[in-house]
């Protein structure tokens, strides 16, 4: 199924995009220093040529390919709750497998002659926190609607007409589609709302989790507060320069910032690409009862908390 879905996929979208928030329930750890991706240390920027391969980008088609055809299979496993393309501490680009606990079975040290990093991550879970009210409520403030606790404005957007907007995620804004039109929205006040539908079914294709809500000039600023990175460029980054269909290798290793109603500002780098995950966005005592298959994501390091969800992902550097 996986397979094709992804020879159906879109071209990512062409921008850094939103951060659904990971509650992760367990520590990052890594099974064996020699296959697996970045732990301590910060991948290398440049891509080492593994043997047999012509240049750089054969070795990550190969890595994406050999990803792509074992994900049905990984994701039958118990405990595997999500797969990517990553780097190790050489500098090559690998299959990094994420499982929701230790010492998960049966896991192969290699994909069609890929390398294979395991990282426990816990259960992927949506989340968000309640917090402060603000006039105008800046980037990065807690906003959601009634039904949720609170999540993060994204950004300040507008339509072709001029309308203005807050971004953020579906599952802040829209109630993990639970929300209908003209439901208020709590911290920017009773307007108007919209949202990207989440497919929650096991053929569910989604690509992002994000929703908008009305607002006025007063009530929503556009840039973040004075410890923040400042306003956000209008200018969305290229995820996919060649259009291949895949994300770039080049950002691995692309440093990052957000700011969100949690953590506030922090930084980290992009460490995976190609990431598919299920996400958990309601849990029973434990176990996981209402999920979704999300596609073509981008892998970070750990620069969020709950109630950061919605949050949006800037470079770090001087164009935000």
């Amino acid at each position: 199924m996986f397979a094709d879905r992804m020879a159906r996929k879109r071209s990512p979208a062409i921008a850094l995009g939103l951060l659904a928030t990971a509650a992760l329930w367990l520590g990052c750890a890594e099974r064996d220093e020699s296959l697996t991706g970045p732990g301590s240390e910060q991948p290398a920027l440049g891509v080492s040529t593994p043997p047999g391969q012509d240049n750089a980008q054969d070795a990550f088609d190969a890595a994406i390919t050999a990803q792509e055809r074992h994900t049905p299979r990984l994701m039958r496993m118990e405990g595997v709750v999500g797969t990517a393309v990553g780097l190790n501490p050489a500098g090559r680009p690998v299959v990094r497998i994420f499982t929701a606990r230790p010492g998960v079975g049966n896991i192969p040290e290699h994909l069609d002659n890929v390398p294979v990093s395991v990282e426990v991550t816990g259960m992927f879970v949506a989340d968000a926190d309640p917090t402060s009210r603000a006039r105008p409520a800046p980037v990065g403030y807690s906003v959601g609607h009634p039904d949720i606790t609170a999540g993060t404005i994204g950004a300040r957007v507008i339509d072709a007409s001029g309308n203005h907007y807050i971004l953020s995620n579906n599952h802040v804004l829209a109630n993990s589609n639970g929300a209908s039109l003209g439901d208020a929205i709590l911290q920017p006040g009773p307007f108007d709302g919209g949202y990207e539908v989440i497919d929650f079914s096991l053929s569910g294709y989604n690509t992002m989790d994000a929703a908008i809500a009305a607002v006025s000039d007063a009530d929503v600023g556009f840039a973040t507060p004075a410890d923040g990175y400042g306003t956000p460029n209008a200018q969305a980054y290229t995820l996919d320069a060649n259009n291949d269909g895949n994300a770039d290798p080049s950002l691995l290793g692309l440093q990052v910032q957000k700011y969100g109603r949690t953590t506030q500002l922090t930084t980290g780098v992009v460490t995976e690409i190609n990431l598919f995950v299920e996400v958990c966005y309601e849990v029973f005592f434990g176990f996981c009862i209402t999920s979704a298959y999300m596609y073509d994501q981008l892998g970070f390091s750990d620069i969020s908390e709950g109630g950061d969800s919605g949050s949006l992902i800037v470079t770090n550097d001087a164009d935000n």
